[in-house]
């Protein structure tokens, strides 16, 4: 069974990501232009929980059975993982190094601490270990989006021993410990104010936002229990979608006036985590809507889409006359640059996902497979 109403949603989250880092919005001398990206689009960044929580889910759904039945093997899943995230990675981490090394030359050029700076970063980003970091110029180094890839490696290097903890356990015995680890986390967050670097303490962190990925796994269980009492019908499967849409929506209209630490990853938990159970079911009108072909192939583009957008919008900025642009050629109107920059940034992340990660992925898997074979 395919959740090809998640994959559309994928793209959703890509765009709201999107969408957070038009910051030059704050450039805009319209207060509305402004007050759109401080009141609504920076918010943007909780699209990061939503990959995070459908990860733990998909993986729990593709490969949760195979762990409990002891006919899995951790080398394979782990290798199969990296082919499908590092490759892109590696060719995003390509694109946007001219435009790293364009900025280290305008800062004085490569002088021995400027080198020594720009191989700790590159060689981070070559391990996917930036994300464990604790500084902006690291952890947000050349592609800065592809600190979350970094998470998600670590991810799946402890999937195996989360979802064997929870077959050893029990499901009921391991959700309460899971909540306990989530009530550290938000006394944490509560005392402490003062971290040099609270960005990463509460938001990039990998050991916090592993919770996310935790998350989806037991949605994937609780989803499995639903699903296999035959209790969720059309009708319900379709009321529960709606509910899920409107959830979202309520919490957003709060955001304002939750503490920031909170509002980075745990104050979403919820809204996040019934927005994927619910269109996990299929069966729903909604889930059959979000099911369309095309938004399917959004959704499958949307890893492109994720790591692609924000190295297309270094490249129009190349020379720092991005505001300049958008004066002349745009009178102006920042709508209107965005769109043009959506737009360029869509086609490219399509002939990226058509050209270069689909071919090489399936490639490195036909490898994969034919030695798994000889073995």
């Amino acid at each position: 069974m395919k959740l090809q109403a998640l994959t559309s949603l994928r793209f959703v989250f890509a765009f709201m990501v999107f969408l957070c880092h038009l910051t030059y919005f704050r450039d805009s001398r319209i207060p509305a232009i402004h007050d759109l990206l401080e009141n609504y689009l920076r918010f943007g960044y909780l699209g990061v929980n939503f990959f995070f929580m459908l990860s733990g889910f998909v993986m729990a759904f593709t490969y949760a059975s195979a762990i409990g039945d002891k006919q899995f093997s951790r080398k394979n899943f782990l290798i199969k993982r990296a082919i499908r995230i590092v490759p892109l990675h590696y060719f995003t981490l390509l694109l946007i190094t001219p435009v790293v090394v364009k900025s280290v030359l305008d800062d004085g050029g490569f002088t021995a601490h400027h080198t020594f700076q720009f191989l700790v970063r590159l060689g981070a980003h070559l391990t996917l270990t930036q994300s464990f970091i604790p500084a902006i110029p690291y952890y947000f180094s050349f592609n800065a989006p592809a600190w979350s890839i970094s998470a998600e490696m670590f991810f799946y290097v402890m999937f195996p021993a989360i979802v064997a903890f929870i077959f050893r356990k029990g499901l009921i015995r391991s959700y309460a410990f899971y909540l306990v680890l989530l009530a550290i986390a938000l006394v944490l967050m509560t005392v402490i104010r003062n971290f040099y670097d609270m960005q990463w303490l509460f938001y990039i962190n990998p050991f916090i936002r592993i919770l996310d990925f935790i998350m989806g796994i037991f949605l994937f269980f609780f989803y499995s229990i639903v699903r296999y009492s035959n209790k969720m019908n059309s009708s319900r499967a379709t009321l529960l979608q709606i509910i899920s849409l409107i959830i979202p929506v309520l919490f957003f209209m709060g955001i304002q006036e939750v503490y920031k630490t909170y509002s980075n990853s745990l104050y979403f938990y919820i809204p996040m985590a019934l927005l994927i159970f619910s269109f996990a079911f299929s069966e729903g009108a909604l889930a059959k809507v979000m099911s369309a072909r095309f938004l399917v192939f959004l959704g499958e583009a949307s890893y492109s889409f994720y790591l692609t957008q924000d190295i297309t919008a270094r490249y129009m900025n190349w020379n720092g006359n991005r505001l300049e642009i958008i004066k002349t050629y745009f009178e102006n109107n920042y709508i209107a640059f965005a769109a043009m920059q959506f737009m360029i940034a869509l086609t490219v992340a399509i002939v990226v996902h058509l050209y270069v990660e689909k071919p090489v992925t399936a490639w490195l898997r036909k490898k994969f497979e034919k030695k798994s074979l000889a073995d």
